[in-house]
């Protein structure tokens, strides 16, 4: 009789080691969880150093435009762009951000807003921390300075 009424043993997982597994699993998620909380702004970081890349590559273009007609060391100097623009050039560079501007295109435009002498990311936590500034030479010979701001956190990108 006793052979009839063998115990059947249950097939499945004890409380205790769910509870270790989900345990695992959330010190995991709290370890991880971190390291992809501000993936937003660390990509407006990356299109904030893409768009410097981008004025030193316009501007080298505008220098080379003016070199070409023998202007790069001419104080005041104006080319007309394929699309018909107008920018002022400095010793060959563009005479300010809102001329450097004129030369690149932005894509979205809305994300950019120049602002003085600075290009700055319109949707970042704060666009002043978020920006690069531009400053056209000042004597022939002299290149121009680009100085990049990516503060992190809320105060930045």
């Amino acid at each position: 009789m006793q052979s009839q009424r063998k115990l059947k043993t249950i097939k499945g997982f004890t409380l205790i080691e769910l509870i270790v597994v989900i345990l695992i699993l959330a010190i995991l998620g709290a370890i991880a969880l971190p390291r992809f909380m501000d993936t937003a702004g660390d990509a407006r970081t990356a299109v904030m150093k893409a768009v410097e890349g981008a004025m030193r590559g316009a501007n080298n273009m505008l220098y080379a435009k003016a070199a070409a007609s023998g202007n790069e060391n001419t104080a005041t100097y104006t080319i007309t762009l394929p699309a018909g623009e107008t920018v002022q050039l400095k010793y060959g560079y563009a005479a300010s951000t809102a001329e450097l501007v004129k030369a690149m295109e932005f894509s979205p435009a809305e994300d950019f807003t120049q602002t003085g002498t600075a290009v700055r990311h319109a949707k970042a936590n704060n666009p002043a921390g978020c920006q690069v500034v531009y400053v056209p030479p000042t004597a022939p010979g002299l290149g121009p300075t680009y100085t990049p701001s990516y503060a992190a956190g809320p105060a930045g990108c």
